[in-house]
């Protein structure tokens, strides 16, 4: 069983209690009990191994946990973002993750750690600090509503009652175990939206990021491919169904909108792509969101394009050559266009400081950039948020996914000297 820090939750005025049962969508449903970096379900083309993408904070969802591929210690899981993983079952004698405790139903979780208990406002200022300067704490907390759901409490304070341990206690100088001080709906809504926090009681997750196929033409190298047009529409059915969306004529409009490439269609059965450069490579992937948060909408197709500057010679990719710009649009069903998301070299030298041996010594395979810490995949996170402010956080987390390629934890350490946020540019991120 995880033994979490609880926090009391009740609220100030008199509410009646209705909170749903929480619901998971599929699968086995699980928490975990460790942080640890998760890598991506899919093998990469360049060294064939499974890119390591995100940090997995303690406390974080986990559903469909299943085993990988025969691996002992390895399962598949995916996210409360709704991103697909695979994530190592023990660390030494001790399990990463375990089942979602019952009692969690009308609860909330934190997963960053925004919590000061002994600050007049008792969660992290603007820019990540408590008032006293002591290091924020909270990572995997539970607090529970006892009075009420908190979206009953609209336009109303509500009460906090945390109670905590002897070390908190001692470490932070206070009076008391027992805490209460007043929240916002509107504080807690903040919270959630920027990421910090979890609300078990909501249906979880809220999105689903599924890839289909992928695309891969290596540096130098002038290759044809063929895309078969009944996997395709088999995969598109489901999307086309009442949107008037071609799945097909999307995906070879997006893939031909690529520099050098060429699309044919050689029958109407397959479609040929060609793709020629001496200096560039190309790598993209597609597949679709699923937004489960409100109602039943039609899955969104999404196209990740990744461009790579050639500098270790012809052929497959290898340490030296770095993926100089990575394009990611997901199509809008209303507006029947695509929303496409840019980040390139620019972006990268604008919000981060980073030494040229990420590219040329550390990693085992290509980079656009290689974040190693958690608090700075909470900053590359907000940053993206703060670029483009319309997308949901789980999208933002999907796309950090899709950017990062993290170091071996061999090397994560001397990866992560190599990487700072360039304070200042950007408003000051959360922890």
């Amino acid at each position: 069983m995880i033994l979490y820090r609880s926090v009391v939750v009740t609220f100030l005025a008199s509410l009646i209690f209705s909170s749903p049962a929480f619901c998971q969508p599929y699968g086995t449903v699980g928490e975990a009990s460790t942080g640890q970096w998760a890598e991506g379900r899919d093998r990469d083309p360049f060294v064939e191994q499974r890119p390591v993408q995100i940090y997995i904070p303690i406390g974080t969802l986990l559903f469909d946990l299943s085993p990988a591929d025969g691996l002992d210690n390895y399962v598949n899981a995916v996210t409360y973002h709704g991103i697909p993983v695979r994530i190592i079952r023990k660390i030494g004698n001790a399990w990463t993750y375990d089942e979602l405790e019952a009692d969690t139903r009308n609860a909330l979780r934190l997963v960053r750690p925004i919590f000061c208990p002994g600050a007049s406002g008792h969660f992290t200022h603007s820019d990540g600090k408590c008032w006293n300067d002591l290091a924020p704490i909270g990572e995997g907390w539970t607090f529970y509503y006892l009075d009420g759901n908190p979206d009953d409490a609209t336009g109303r304070n509500f009460l906090l009652s945390a109670t905590v341990g002897p070390d908190i206690v001692s470490d932070w100088n206070l009076n008391s175990s027992t805490m209460q001080f007043p929240m916002s709906k509107h504080e807690l809504d903040r919270w959630e939206t920027k990421g910090a926090l979890i609300r078990l009681d909501r249906n979880h997750p809220l999105h689903l990021f599924k890839f289909i196929d992928s695309l891969y033409f290596p540096c130098g190298m002038n290759e044809k491919k063929t895309l078969e047009h009944a996997v395709v529409q088999e995969f598109g059915a489901e999307i086309e169904a009442g949107v008037g969306f071609n799945f097909l004529e999307w995906l070879t409009a997006k893939i031909s909108l690529s520099a050098n490439v060429g699309v044919s269609e050689t029958d109407t059965k397959t479609t040929t792509i060609s793709y020629a450069s001496e200096t560039a490579s190309l790598f993209q992937q597609w597949g679709v969101m699923r937004d489960l948060s409100e109602g039943e909408k039609p899955d969104v197709p999404f196209m990740i394009e990744k461009s790579f500057e050639c500098k270790a010679g012809i052929g497959p990719n290898a340490i030296g050559d770095r993926i100089i710009n990575v394009s990611i649009s997901f199509w809008n069903h209303e507006e029947q266009q695509n929303t496409t998301l840019e980040f390139s070299t620019e972006w990268l030298n604008r919000n981060f400081e980073i030494s040229e041996v990420l590219y040329t010594d550390l990693p085992t395979r290509p980079v656009y950039i290689s974040i190693n810490s958690p608090k700075l995949q909470n900053t590359a996170i907000d940053l993206i948020l703060e670029d483009y402010n319309f997308l949901h956080y789980n999208q933002a987390a999907f796309i950090f996914s899709q950017l990062n390629n993290a170091c071996s934890s061999q090397r994560r350490d001397a990866c992560q000297n190599h990487v700072k946020f360039v304070p200042g540019v950007q408003a000051n991120p959360t922890n």
